[in-house]
């Protein structure tokens, strides 16, 4: 598990193998791709293969959200029907 802080956030994302640091170029992905919420980019490695950049903060928005809304208090409707 890798621990990452945002925002004042915390959260574990769960991994198979860490590869160590790398400086890399980040580029970004095709229009096919552009809705994915977590992925920042790729890049492709010194082996060749391609890697995708996690985008932590919008990772670490999508967990909080989610958690706050498991959280809240079921809502009440103002006007109740007899």
């Amino acid at each position: 598990m890798v621990i990452v802080h945002y925002a004042g956030k915390k959260a574990g994302l769960v991994v198979d193998e860490l590869l160590g640091e790398f400086q890399t170029v980040i580029k970004p992905l095709g229009v096919l791709f552009r809705h994915l919420r977590g992925i920042g980019g790729s890049t492709i490695l010194g082996s060749g293969e391609v890697a995708l950049i996690l985008d932590v903060p919008a990772l670490v928005s999508l967990v909080g959200s989610s958690e706050e809304r498991r959280l809240a208090p079921p809502r009440r409707d103002a006007a109740v029907s007899p």
